[in-house]
Formats: C-alpha cells, sequence, structure tokens
C-alpha cells in the first residue's frame, strides 16, 4: 500500500524598511511642535476672552447698582427682586391722585438735608421717597417745608406725606407707616456753659427747639419749669 506523501510550500517574504530621510523627520517633528504651540495660543487667547468678558460683566454689574442706588435709593438686587405688589385700590388711588408731594425739612439730619455742594437734597428720607416712587410706579415730588407748617399743609392738602415721630394722638388722626428708623434726643450746650449729665440738671434753664417738635411735647409735659423758645429751624435754634 503507497503511502501518499502531503508537502506543503510555504512562502515567505521580508518587508524591506527604506531608509527615513533625517530632514523630513525633523520637518514633520517642527510641524507637531507648531501645531501645538498654535492650541496653547489659543487655549490661552480663549481664558483671555472668558477673562476679559467676566471683567466686563462685574463693571456693568457694579456701575448698574451704583445707578439704582443713585436714582432709585436701592441696590440692584433688590430693584430687580424686591418689588412690592401694589393692590388695585392704591393703583386706582395712585392713578387718581397723580403726582405724591412729600413735605421735607431740610435740617432734619441724616434724614434729610439740603446739600448745597451738590444743589440738591439728600438723606435716607429722600432715598426712600425715590424707592417708594419706583415701587408704586408714580411719581413724588419733594417740597420744602417749615416743621411747625407740615401738619397744617398735610390736613389742607397742599402735601401728601411728611416725616413725624410716633405718639399716640397722631396715630389716631393720621395714617401712619411702620417705623423707618429710630432716634434719641439730644441736648446741645456751650462750651463754656455749666455741665449737664441728666435731664433733671435742666430743671429752671432755657432750653431751644423746633416748633411742634415731639421731643419738646414730652418735655413740657414732664420738666413744666423748664423754659423753652421755639424756633423754625435747627440753625435758628443754634444761634
Amino acid at each position: 500500500m503507497k503511502k501518499t506523501a502531503l508537502s506543503v510550500e510555504q512562502e515567505c517574504s521580508f518587508v524591506e524598511f527604506s531608509d527615513i530621510d533625517d530632514a523630513t523627520v525633523r520637518q514633520e517633528r517642527g510641524d507637531a511642535m507648531e501645531d501645538t504651540k498654535q492650541s496653547n495660543k489659543k487655549f490661552h487667547m480663549n481664558i483671555l476672552y472668558v477673562v476679559w468678558l467676566l471683567g466686563l460683566f462685574l463693571f456693568l454689574l457694579v456701575m448698574g447698582n451704583w445707578y439704582c442706588v443713585k436714582v432709585y435709593g436701592g441696590n440692584l438686587f433688590y430693584i430687580a427682586f424686591g418689588k412690592n405688589e401694589v393692590s388695585a385700590e392704591e393703583k386706582a388711588f395712585l392713578k387718581e391722585r397723580g403726582t405724591l408731594i412729600y413735605g421735607e425739612t431740610l435740617d432734619s439730619f441724616p434724614a434729610q438735608i439740603y446739600d448745597p455742594m451738590m444743589e440738591s437734597e439728600n438723606g435716607f428720607a429722600i432715598d426712600l421717597m425715590n424707592q417708594l416712587a419706583w415701587e408704586m410706579d408714580t411719581t413724588i415730588e419733594f417740597q420744602p417745608v417749615i416743621w411747625a407748617d407740615s401738619f397744617t399743609l398735610l390736613e389742607n392738602g397742599t402735601v401728601d406725606m411728611i416725616q413725624i415721630s410716633y405718639s399716640e394722638e397722631r396715630v389716631e388722626k393720621y395714617y401712619l407707616s411702620a417705623p423707618i428708623y429710630r432716634s434719641k434726643g439730644v441736648v446741645f450746650l456751650r462750651d463754656d456753659g455749666e455741665e449737664i449729665t441728666k435731664l433733671q440738671d435742666l430743671q429752671g434753664k432755657t432750653l431751644a427747639g423746633i416748633k411742634a417738635d415731639y421731643a419738646l411735647t414730652v418735655l413740657k409735659e414732664h420738666y413744666p419749669e423748664l423754659k423753652i423758645l421755639e424756633y423754625d429751624s435747627i440753625g435758628e435754634c443754634a444761634e
């Protein structure tokens, strides 16, 4: 019996690598480095652009906040999110009334005072009125008044609002808002005068004050022997 031998021929081939030119390698490496530089440059430019945009945003934010404080008397956040709603009844009243008049006594520092350098009224009560006008979407005009005349002007409709201290008698006669600030009365003395450390030391003395000021009402009630001279303004009292 014949045996058949199977023969398998396997062809082997060799891949011959040719030598790469050194100049080509250097060129490819140079191109890769240039691409990396361009990429890094673009990245840095994008960062600078973002930083510039953030700086511009912060600048506009600061200027917008300054404008809101200057014009409306409130910061930008409060202007954007803190506005109170005005009822339908209030809107009808404001529409019928039109411009509101605020009677301001311009020597009631720090609430309201006339600034000769700025040639305008300043003080937190002025800021409050500006803010109130914005919230109610109306106009509030300022009218200088003498404090002693302010109640008469309020009652006859010459002004719509004034700033007063709270008392039981006044709350029965006028509509009072919630307190906007608390203050203490003080007594100014001459340098060469007798030292006064308590209210009892005022007995028998002469005191100057503003007409119709609530502090004078309290002093008259509790210290009847105190002689009080009443003037229209703090400046007149000091003179």
